[in-house]
C-alpha cells in the first residue's frame, strides 16, 4: 500500500522550496531530490513516498530516465508519478504517460492545481474541490482506437464532467473531441483527460476527467468560464 508523503523532484533549489511550501500548506509530508539518482535512492528506503513530483531535465539521471526505470515497476514501489516540466508539447506529455506517469502539469505551477493532482491522484479527495458550471456540449473520446460519443455537462478548473454510453476505466487516459470545449481553451486539438471517477445512475454512466498538459493560460480561460455563476461542486 502505498503512503501519502510527497518526493519533490527538481535541480532547481527555489522551485522545489516553493512546491514544498504549497503542498505543506495543504498539509502534506513533503522531502525533496535534486535530480533522479537521489529520487530512486529515496523510493527505496522510505515506502511511505506515494506520489513523485517529477522534473524533466536534471543533471545525473534525469526525469525521463528516472520514468524508465522507475514507470513500468511503480506499482512494486506504491507509488504515482506526476510529471511537473515547462516542456509543454503533446509529445513530451504522450511519452511520459507511455513510460508510466499518472500525470503531467506544466510550469509555471499553479497552487491550487498542484494541491488538486495531489489530492486526486493519493485519493485523499473528489476532483471537484472547485467552483463547477454548466457547459454542455456533445463531443466524442477516443479509447483507444475507437470513437465514443459523449455528452459534456460541465466543467471545473481542473476537470470534465460527461456522460457516456460505454465503461471506461478509472485511469483511462483518453483525447476528448469537442469543439465547443476546445475553442473555450483555445486549442485546436483534442484535449487529453484522465478517468478519475464514475458513478452509474439509472442506467446512465456519469464520468469525470482530469485534464492533463495543460498550459497556464489554458486553466486561466477555464477559470474565467468556471468563476462565473457557477457553483461549487
Amino acid at each position: 500500500m502505498s503512503g501519502e508523503k510527497i518526493l519533490i523532484v527538481d535541480d532547481t533549489p527555489h522551485l522545489r522550496l516553493l512546491v514544498s511550501k504549497f503542498l505543506k500548506r495543504a498539509g502534506f509530508e513533503v522531502i525533496e531530490a535534486g535530480d533522479g539518482v537521489e529520487a530512486l535512492r529515496a523510493i527505496q528506503l522510505d515506502e511511505q513516498i506515494g506520489l513523485v513530483m517529477l522534473d524533466l531535465m536534471m543533471p545525473k539521471m534525469n526525469g525521463n530516465e528516472f520514468l524508465n526505470r522507475v514507470g513500468k515497476s511503480k506499482v512494486e514501489f506504491g507509488l504515482k508519478i506526476c510529471v511537473m516540466s515547462a516542456v509543454e508539447t503533446l509529445e513530451s506529455v504522450k511519452d511520459c504517460l507511455r513510460k508510466g506517469a499518472d500525470d503531467y502539469l506544466i510550469k509555471p505551477v499553479d497552487e491550487l492545481i498542484l494541491v488538486n493532482k495531489a489530492k486526486t491522484l493519493l485519493m485523499r479527495t473528489d476532483i471537484n474541490d472547485f467552483c463547477v458550471s454548466n457547459f454542455e456540449c456533445a463531443g466524442s473520446i477516443v479509447h483507444p482506437n475507437e470513437r465514443i460519443e459523449i455528452k459534456i455537462a460541465g466543467l471545473s478548473e481542473c476537470s470534465v464532467m460527461f456522460t457516456a454510453d460505454i465503461n471506461l476505466p478509472i485511469g483511462a487516459r483518453v483525447f476528448l473531441c469537442a469543439p465547443p470545449l476546445q475553442a473555450l481553451l483555445g486549442k485546436s486539438e483534442p484535449v487529453l483527460i484522465r478517468i478519475v471517477s464514475m458513478n452509474s445512475t439509472g442506467g446512465v454512466i456519469k464520468y469525470v476527467g482530469a485534464f492533463m498538459g495543460l498550459k497556464d493560460t489554458e486553466y486561466k480561460r477555464l477559470r474565467s468560464n468556471t468563476t462565473k455563476g457557477g457553483e461549487h461542486g
